[in-house]
């Protein structure tokens, strides 16, 4: 029986110890660089400019992505990430103009790997503006994966009105 405890725990040590390497081993790591800011025209809210990097020891799970953030100035524990765009190492990082006190336009360069994740934050309308030349590539790019485009003209990612 003591020999059994034994052999119990010494294994658990053994995968405990397997497990701890690993997890650090594969682990994730994310770095955030801030790129630009603008402060409100009324001074309340700031909109921060981010780029994302996601290392991973796996090359497929790399990547690189680009952000818009709100900062209010009064009370920072008030944020929101606006957008996300995958931006796979190209320089297409999303570009943020306060066009009123109350509302800030986004320019996004592709709506390929958009995410909106929010279109009203704080009393502050979000604005998403795409590339005028959007549409005919992102055609392009899955006419030649023969798929056909689930977001033509890229509607369903600006859906903010």
């Amino acid at each position: 029986m003591r020999r059994a405890i034994r052999i119990s725990i010494t294994l658990a040590i053994i995968l405990c110890g397997v497990y701890a390497c690993a997890n650090e081993v594969f682990k994730v790591r994310y770095t955030e660089t801030v790129l630009a800011e603008a402060i409100s025209p009324d001074g309340g809210w700031k909109a921060l400019e981010y780029e994302g990097f996601y290392d991973s020891p796996f090359p497929f799970l790399t990547e690189l992505v680009g952000g818009v953030r709100l900062i209010s100035m009064h009370d920072p524990s008030r944020t929101a990430d606006v957008l996300v765009v995958s931006t796979g190492g190209a320089d297409d990082d999303p570009s943020s103009t306060w066009t009123s006190p109350r509302t800030l336009q986004v320019d996004v360069p592709s709506s390929m790997f958009l995410k909106v994740l929010t279109c009203e934050f704080g009393g502050i309308r979000i604005d998403i503006r795409l590339a005028p030349e959007d549409a005919a590539n992102r055609a392009a790019a899955y006419h030649e994966h023969h798929e056909t485009d689930p977001d033509p003209g890229g509607e369903l990612a600006r859906k903010c009105p």
